[in-house]
């Protein structure tokens, strides 16, 4: 069976497929499985060498276009409502050579309308969908654009509050397949811990600790430990601990947080200085991670290290990393998973809840604690 999965959300989203993927190619070592996505955040990059996918197509690249370097959803939707006949035909073309059979629309799936409507036309296979339960489940012929005469067969799959993403894609899967499926937690990367990168930072392999102090390209969020805390953590770390601590980040994150701050002496500040291999080396050398919840937090799952991951606001119940050495700590505050019930955005509860207080109920105490436990356990 030929199957086709999008990527247009980001590293996160891709990692908690990724279970599934594997499973897919068991099922059915004859399967094939292709990727589509715009590559936003590397995404597409975390996964398209391993062996598991057939093939990738990055529009943006295929189109001949570039992401702006900082963007919100708006930009993207006008980004590909500009896509002209060209450019849709060569998208149409690739979709069209895959001949799929399967494609799998989760809830996250953020696609554009654009490439919804040529994948609609491409008619190949049957879309398994997820719907919400209060939606009510029906399945039936779908045609999203009612101008086009063909139309794909839509399968919709209810997706439940308190449902992690991971067991949300092996429903898309269960519903394909028509039978239940064992499920696998692990999720997995073909990036590699090239050691050669730690030469650039002078670093050693299990002799440093990761900390991400932003997300979100440093524009404000809910869902990050404040600055001062890293600072604070870090210093305990180096002078008390003997430890190296590493700053991970994109160049937001070090315009619009790190450069804020007085960092002390020791830190190794890579933020906007790493590509993503880099950054996945980096990561999965160190002897232990510090993130929020964010795509570098599932990269380091994924990668199997030692990781303590701080929860806010966010859904948990979905992202929360299970891996075998992850720590989770909670800000028990009256934010506290509010992404769980609410349709409000991060732009909206970072208005809400400003100045890092969604988060403010975790303490630097508790943090170094995890960290140096998870040292003893896992080093």
């Amino acid at each position: 069976m030929r199957y086709l999965i999008p990527e247009f959300t980001g590293l996160g989203d891709i990692i908690q497929k990724t279970p599934m993927i594997k499973t897919i190619r068991e099922l059915d070592p004859g399967a094939q499985v292709f990727l589509i996505g715009d590559n936003r955040w590397g995404g597409l990059d975390v996964i398209k060498d391993s062996p598991l996918i057939d093939d990738s197509c990055n529009v943006i690249k295929l189109v001949g276009l570039e992401l702006p370097r900082k963007y919100d959803n708006q930009d993207l939707i006008n980004l590909y409502r500009k896509l002209n006949r060209k450019q849709l035909n060569l998208i149409r073309d690739w979709i069209n050579s895959k001949e799929w059979e399967a494609f799998f629309q989760n809830h996250q799936g953020d696609i554009p309308q654009e490439l919804s409507q040529l994948i609609e036309e491409s008619g190949n296979g049957k879309v398994f969908k997820h719907v919400e339960i209060e939606n009510g489940i029906k399945n039936e012929r779908t045609r999203l654009f009612r101008k086009r005469e063909t139309v794909v067969d839509a399968v919709a799959v209810p997706v439940l509050k308190g449902r992690h993403d991971i067991d949300a894609n092996y429903d898309l899967l269960e519903y394909c397949q028509n039978r239940p499926i064992a499920r696998s937690y692990d999720t997995w990367t073909s990036l590699g811990a090239n050691q050669k990168y730690l030469k650039n930072w002078n670093l050693k392999k299990n002799n440093y600790i990761c900390f991400q102090p932003g997300a979100a390209n440093g524009s404000p969020t809910p869902k990050t430990w404040s600055a001062r805390n890293f600072v604070d953590l870090s210093r305990r770390l180096i002078n008390e601990h003997g430890k190296t601590v590493v700053l991970l980040g994109d160049a937001g994150d070090q315009d619009h947080i790190i450069s804020r701050w007085n960092w002390p002496s020791g830190i190794v500040n890579t933020a906007g200085k790493t590509s993503l291999g880099e950054l996945a080396s980096l990561i999965g050398n160190a002897s232990c991670v510090v993130v929020h919840d964010s795509g570098i937090m599932h990269l380091a799952n994924a990668m199997d290290i030692p990781l303590v991951a701080l929860y806010g606001p966010t859904d948990y119940t979905a992202t929360r990393p299970l891996g075998k050495k992850s720590t989770i700590l909670f800000s028990k505050t009256a934010a506290f998973a509010t992404m769980y019930s609410s349709g409000l955005s991060e732009k909206t509860l970072a208005e809400e809840y400003p100045n890092n207080s969604a988060m403010e109920a975790i303490t630097v105490a508790q943090v170094e604690n995890a960290v140096t436990n998870s040292l003893s356990k896992f080093n």
